[in-house]
């Protein structure tokens, strides 16, 4: 759990909305990956050597004036393989909107 982090009068704390462990071996198709350096350079983000942590979060801001929830979404991809062409909005499209 995560300690709220506190601006003043805000508060800001994380909710987690979802976990699953994704496999590797679905991420990136066609495409060699290094995993053992992956993993070397981020060990937070694995359950194991085949699978990575997926977490969804989103954000609870109080203050004096109420409270409220932010969830950024997943912005412009679709939710599968936003590298693959043909798969819908690119980054900069993204930021162009």
């Amino acid at each position: 759990m995560h300690q709220p982090l506190r601006l003043g009068s805000i508060e800001v704390s994380v909710v987690c909305e979802g976990y699953s462990a994704f496999a590797l071996d679905d991420e990136m198709p066609g495409e060699e990956v290094d995993w053992a350096a992956e993993r070397a350079r981020t060990p937070w983000a694995y359950v194991d050597d085949r699978s990575w942590a997926w977490h969804v979060h989103a954000f609870v801001v109080r203050g004096p004036r109420g409270t409220a929830v932010i969830d950024t979404g997943v912005g412009a991809y679709p939710p599968y393989r936003p590298w693959a062409p043909g798969s819908g909005a690119t980054a900069a499209a993204a930021f162009e909107a």
